[in-house]
Order: C-alpha cells, then structure tokens, then sequence
C-alpha cells in the first residue's frame, strides 16, 4: 500500500498544493539483507484539505525521496523518525541513504519545522555553516542522535537565529563504565575542553532549548547560551557563569546538578539573584552538607517558584563517620519557606518527620505532593528510607499532609510512612489520610505486610476518600 502511495505521489501533485505537513517513519529492520538501501513507510499526513494515513508497508529512499519531491516547495513541517527512535544501539541510515533525503529537504525552502529524531537521523539534515541560508523560515528543529561534540558545534554554529525551538539528543557516557574513575576522568577532561566551544548566544529568539544525552553538551565556564531562552533543560552544567544572563528562564531542568550542589552553595546563591522569573526548577541530585543547607533553601526561597522536583535531597556521609550512621541535614525544616510552591515531588532523604510536618503547614498552596522512594541507592548516604523519627512524628507528618486544604493530588511510596505500630497497638500513621477528603487523585505504592507490624486498612481509607481517583495499585485494595 506504502509503495503504491509512492507511486501515486509523483501524479497527482496538483492534488498535495495544500499540504503543509509529512511525517515519514523509517523502517531500518525492514532492510533487505542484500541491499544497502533502506526501507521507509508512509507514517501519514496532514494537510488543510485532506488528512490519511496511506499505508505502513516497506519503500525505498528512493520512493521516499520522490514523495518529498512530490510535495509542494510551500510545505512547512517535516517530521523523520527512525523505527527504533529510543534504541542508541540501532545502527544508523546509510550515508547513501541520509544524502538523497538530504538533498530532498535542501530543496524545500519554506520549511518551519524539521524533526528527524533517531540513532544517526540527524545526518539526513543538511548541516551547517549553510542551514540557516537554506531555512531561512526555520522555527522549530529536533535532532538526534548526534553521536560527536564537532557535529553538535558544527550544528548551532549554522542555525538560525530566528529558531524558537530546538530539541537535541546527544550521546551520553558509557553506563557500564561510570565506576571506572579513569575513565569519569576522561570524561570530565574531555567536557572541560568542549564547554568552551559550546556557544549559543547567537540564537536571540530562542524560547525553548531541550538537549538530553550528556558528553556531547556540556555547559561550561566559558559557554554562552540562548538569551532569551524561558525553558531550558540541560544535561550537563559545569559553572553557574553561562545562567546568570538569562533573566527571562522560567522553567529549568538539570540532569547533573554538581554546579548547584552543597560543594558550591555560593554557584547557587548567585543563580537565586539573577533568575528573578524561574517558577519551575527541576533537579536529579541535590546533595546538601548540613553547613550549606541554610545557603542552599535560602537560595530556593529566594526564587518565585511554583514547582520544584528534587531527585534527592541530603546530607553526603561525614568523613570519619561509621557507614552505617547518617545525620538528617536541616532541608525538612528548611523546606517551609517555600511559600510559593504549588507543586513539590521529592526523593525520600536525609529528613525527619517532625521538620517537615512543620514545613508542611506553612505550605499552604501545594496543590499536588509527590514522595517518592529511593530505588537509587547511589544517591543515599544512608538507609533506603533516610527518615528520621518516631511513629508520633510519622503520623504529625500525615497530619500536616491532610491538613493542606489546597491540595488535591498525593503520589507517595511507603517508606515516607515508615513502619508504623507494632500489631494491635495502633493503626498504621497513613490512616491518618482517612481526614484528606480534599483530594482528587491518590496514589500510594510500596506497602509491603510484615509480621508483628500493623498493616493499613486499606478498605476504610478508601471508603473514607470517594471523592479520589485511585493509582494502579489502590484500585484492587478498595474493595
């Protein structure tokens, strides 16, 4: 059907002036084995006369090519994707193959928006010093993978400077050798070297930026970025230098966050003065010495934030420290000057329950709570709990999440509730939710049954919550 709408393409294109969008998947495990050319399949197409899907069997880049050819020279949006757009190991397009449908998209001048996502998909774009003269109209571009830092530099040298949105996947370190240090040194030496190249500044209409991956874009002391950048996530950011200029940043999400970690509080500090605007910041890994805590939260205060998604908040071990032991840094009492938020998701951590029933009422807007569960131990210094109490605070701390009357989504793993009670002496502190009629969604996991222990009730405290649309493991509990 695929190659027979191939076929049908290059006849009828008085029929295809009004179409403005072409989304094409790309079939690399439907190659023929004795061929170095890859299969395609019509994905679909959109279009202000006429909308259909024509097909999913296997073409040619040929036939492909001839269906970009076929198109109007006015079409506006391009979107590739590979078959396997999340596998990095797929093998890319063939050479061959990514210059006939480079050639093909060179010759579309009035494209707005390019998406050619997959391993090796970004070659089938032309790349700089001449995309900006080739898309002058270029607004939106998504890229990926870009395996090299040259091909990364290579590529914002030539963009132009009236792009609105750019989504890049880059490649990231090998997973199988992060606890090799001669090899995290390489990688480190070799970011120190490329942050300097990394310069953006030059994409003055820029309002999104979303580079995910890691060695291939590194923010460094000496990197400039987009200006007028709103939302930004970054995989890497070695100096806090680069984002002080950007005055107008509103949502910001960091995968490596050593910059603004407990080892530069100051890099934090400074950032708080000058993102007058951030109301979303989203972090992997906070780790917080309890001497820089107050710098740290004063800083988070300091902003205008409405949501805040910390992977982990705590303390790192204390040398000389027994391995085992661990201190609660000051975040659980800290965490009430954010009056501002309406959104807080956190990592179980270095917290005590008494501190942050205490925050907890102070937040008076939160309108949606996520605890969630250590499943990376990597990022605890201490037990895959890290909370700190008795059962009394555990349940002032239920206490305080019911008495939030704003609130109207809870998402939490079981060990913020710890233990409870041994059996018969009391129910289970999460019944104290039984009094959280406000909420509108509630989703708790992780609750394991363990002899000489009370249990939760799981049929009352749903019964006392009708109002509440429950999570996946809630659902078969209710009855």
């Amino acid at each position: 059907m695929a190659q027979d709408a191939a076929a049908w393409f290059p006849k009828h294109t008085d029929l295809l002036q009004g179409v403005r969008m072409l989304q094409l998947q790309l079939h690399r495990t439907a190659i023929d084995s004795g061929s170095r050319t890859s299969g395609l399949s019509i994905w679909g197409m959109l279009t202000s006369r006429f909308a259909g899907v024509f097909g999913h069997g296997t073409i040619t880049t040929t036939a492909a090519a001839a269906i970009l050819r076929s198109c109007p020279r006015t079409l506006s949006k391009v979107i590739l994707q590979l078959q396997d757009d999340e596998d990095v190991t797929a093998t890319p397009l063939h050479g061959s193959d990514c210059a006939i449908i480079c050639a093909e998209l060179a010759a579309l001048p009035d494209l707005q928006s390019i998406s050619s996502a997959g391993p090796g998909a970004a070659a089938c774009l032309p790349h700089a010093p001449n995309l900006a003269t080739t898309f002058s109209h270029l607004t939106c571009l998504r890229l990926g993978t870009i395996g090299s830092h040259a091909g990364v530099v290579q590529l914002l040298a030539g963009l132009p400077a009236g792009l609105l949105q750019l989504r890049l996947d880059v490649d990231a370190p090998d997973h199988d050798r992060i606890g090799d240090e001669r090899y995290i040194l390489s990688v480190y030496n070799r970011m120190m070297q490329q942050q300097r190249s990394l310069q953006t500044a030059h994409l003055t209409a820029l309002k999104t930026l979303h580079v995910t991956g890691g060695g291939s874009f590194v923010v460094g002391q000496d990197s400039t970025l987009p200006p007028n950048v709103i939302n930004m996530t970054l995989p890497v950011v070695l100096h806090e230098k680069p984002l002080l200029q950007l005055t107008h940043l509103q949502h910001l999400d960091f995968a490596n966050i050593k910059v603004l970690s407990g080892e530069q509080p100051d890099g934090f500090a400074r950032l708080a003065r000058c993102l007058k605007q951030l109301t979303h910041l989203e972090i992997a890994a906070l780790p917080i010495a309890e001497e820089n805590a107050h710098v740290i939260m004063s800083a988070l205060a300091a902003m205008p934030l409405k949501k805040l998604e910390v992977g982990a908040l705590y303390m790192p071990p204390q040398e000389g420290a027994a391995a085992d032991v661990i201190v609660p840094a000051a975040i659980g009492v800290l965490l009430g000057r954010l009056t501002s938020l309406t959104t807080l998701m956190m990592l179980a951590g270095a917290l005590a329950w008494a501190d942050l029933a205490g925050s907890l009422a102070r937040l008076t807007g939160l309108r949606h709570l996520a605890w969630f569960g250590a499943e990376c131990e990597e990022y605890m210094a201490g037990p895959a709990s890290g909370m700190f109490g008795d059962v009394p605070d555990c349940e002032s701390f239920v206490d305080a999440i019911a008495g939030l009357q704003q609130l109207r989504i809870l998402r939490a793993n079981a060990v913020w509730f710890g233990s409870g009670y041994a059996e018969g002496d009391g129910p289970h502190p999460v019944m104290r939710l039984q009094a959280a009629t406000q909420l509108r969604f509630l989703d708790l996991w992780g609750f394991e049954d363990h002899p000489g222990e009370q249990s939760p009730d799981w049929a009352a405290l749903l019964k006392s919550l009708p109002g509440a649309q429950l999570g996946a493991d809630l659902v078969p509990l209710k009855d």
